[in-house]
């Protein structure tokens, strides 16, 4: 019984690495076909999952709700690989909220 555990444990951890790989991993980093074309680029509201015109609240929302997810501490003790993933993805969040942000200041 304790050898079944131990590889359901084990097994469970394998899963939840890879979900958390293919979440933080952006779609850049992620092996491509040769005849495959290059993913085009994400807008900024993209990347924060809001609306073109949100308003500046929704923007900041998305943002922090993004900045809990991947932020880089959150990877501590984990993989460095998973690490450097998340700091990209949070990289990517920044420059998004930023550019948002300056394009429609807050009044």
């Amino acid at each position: 019984m304790g050898l079944l555990r131990w590889v359901l444990i084990l097994v469970g951890a394998f899963v939840v690495v890879r979900a958390i790989l293919q979440i933080v991993r952006p779609a850049s980093a992620r092996k491509r076909r040769p005849t495959e074309r290059p993913a085009r680029q994400l807008a900024p509201h993209e990347i924060l999952g809001v609306e073109p015109d949100a308003p500046q609240a929704d923007i900041q929302r998305a943002y922090r709700r993004l900045a809990r997810e991947y932020h880089p501490d959150r990877m501590e003790g984990m993989a460095p690989e998973l690490r450097e993933l998340a700091e990209r993805r949070m990289a990517e969040i920044n420059a998004a909220y930023e550019h948002l942000r300056r394009a429609r200041p807050e009044k």
